[in-house]
């Protein structure tokens, strides 16, 4: 088994903002390693958590990958603090040039190598000084097959799709100034472009409406129809944990509903090379159908 790949300090930055935003889900993650795609997936333990996925094109991430396994050149890795991987990539993010990333063995212990040479400014002399940085993050190999534990949940075809990309910064806001009526959401949303966000306890209601969305951009055959509607009921804090993606330079966003039963939304960025999906899980409510 092998796994070495060099990558840009732009690059290492990208991935750094990716593995940052993901470690607000869960702790702990599953890396999947192919010459095509690397694959983050979040652990998380019960269906109530919000759950996070990313994918990144290896080909556009990596400079001179290689890749080997006897599972079609494929490795499978957990990581049981996603942190530590964040905190070693903040070391590319100050690399004067090409970084390395690769699998390694400390002792006994498997361990994702990660080296770098940092920008040390002048020194006393007057010469730019600098360090090589080594930071070795301990993993664990799993058997490729078992990635049919970690992958996004089966959930229906979206009732509603709408493109949110100058939107989710509006939703968290909203979030953020009426949390504090009530403990949960219900979104409403239509296919022409319309969304309802209301929050309630028993004194008081508090209703937003946000309008002019665009339908998103899929293949034809899965579009929703124009006349389709969906509400869901979901925690105001699970939601705000999965819109924290300020650390993200996503260029475009999207916004699935499906009626009683699920809710995600899924950022693009850079250049197309990377994808991200993050789950909220719905609470199914007999109001939310009959509302």
């Amino acid at each position: 088994m092998r796994f070495k790949a060099k990558i840009t300090r732009e690059k290492g930055q990208m991935l750094h903002q990716v593995t940052s935003s993901l470690e607000r889900i869960a702790k702990g993650a599953v890396l999947h390693l192919s010459r095509d795609a690397f694959k983050v997936s979040m652990i998380v333990n019960s269906p109530d958590l919000p759950r996070g996925f990313a994918e990144l094109d290896t080909k556009v991430l990596f400079n001179d990958l290689r890749i080997e396994s006897q599972s079609d050149n494929a490795i499978l890795l957990r990581i049981d603090n996603l942190h530590l991987l964040t905190y070693a990539l903040a070391s590319v993010k100050r690399a004067t040039g090409i970084c390395q990333i690769k699998l390694v063995k400390r002792g006994d212990r498997p361990c994702l190598c990660i080296e770098a040479k940092t920008d040390g400014g002048m020194d006393d002399t007057g010469m730019h000084g600098g360090e090589s940085v080594t930071q070795n993050v301990p993993i664990r190999v799993l058997p490729v097959e078992e990635i049919k534990h970690y992958l996004p949940p089966e959930i229906p075809p979206p009732d509603v799709a709408l493109q949110m990309p100058n939107k989710i910064k509006v939703l968290r806001n909203v979030i953020e100034k009426t949390n504090k009526f009530g403990k949960y959401m219900y979104i409403g949303a239509n296919q022409v472009g319309n969304m309802t966000l209301r929050v309630e306890d028993a004194l008081i209601s508090v209703q937003t409406h946000i309008s002019d969305l665009l339908p998103a951009r899929l293949e034809e055959a899965d579009m929703p129809d124009i006349d389709n509607s969906a509400r869901v009921k979901v925690d105001i804090r699970k939601l705000s944990v999965v819109l924290g993606l300020q650390h993200l330079p996503w260029d475009d966003a999207h916004l699935f509903v499906c009626d009683n039963a699920a809710l995600y939304i899924q950022v693009a960025f850079s250049e197309e090379c990377a994808s991200l999906d993050f789950y909220v899980p719905v609470i199914v409510d007999d109001q939310v159908s009959n509302d």
